[in-house]
């Protein structure tokens, strides 16, 4: 019996040793693909503030207040740039390189309708997570 215990303490020790190294080893939380998608899932939700949370500290200064983005131009924007949130998918054009803090990024917004459109922005790595400039 206490070789048993001693195996399955063994394997539950390996289990949580991986999983701790694991979350040190990952860097930062999402890539600029994971935060263009959550950008556009919030967009699609009509969640404008989720959205503005997404931009960086620099876009934000340009942009208006987030806690009225959705009485304001933002969601007219918003909703022009979703179709009324009918966006399919987001796909990233694979990149040759970036920085360790910065990306730029172009990618295709694929809606239901089969329709899409091409957009490039600049990510900037910020407190662990890849947030996203003005979109161009």
């Amino acid at each position: 019996m206490t070789g048993t215990w001693r195996h399955v303490i063994g394997v539950v020790l390996a289990v949580l040793l991986l999983l701790a190294g694991a979350g040190c080893a990952s860097g930062p939380s999402d890539g600029p693909q994971q935060s263009i998608e959550q950008f556009y899932q919030y967009l699609s939700d009509g969640n404008y503030r989720g959205a503005m949370s997404l931009y960086s500290a620099e876009a934000r200064e340009v942009l208006e207040d987030p806690d009225t983005a959705s009485d304001t131009g933002f969601a007219e924007w918003a909703k022009l740039e979703t179709k009324d949130g009918k966006v399919d998918k987001v796909t990233v054009v694979p990149q040759e390189e970036s920085g360790e803090t910065s990306a730029a990024v172009e990618y295709r917004v694929v809606y239901s309708d089969g329709s899409s459109v091409d957009r490039k922005v600049t990510m900037t790595l910020e407190d662990g997570e890849w947030k996203l400039g003005l979109i161009g």
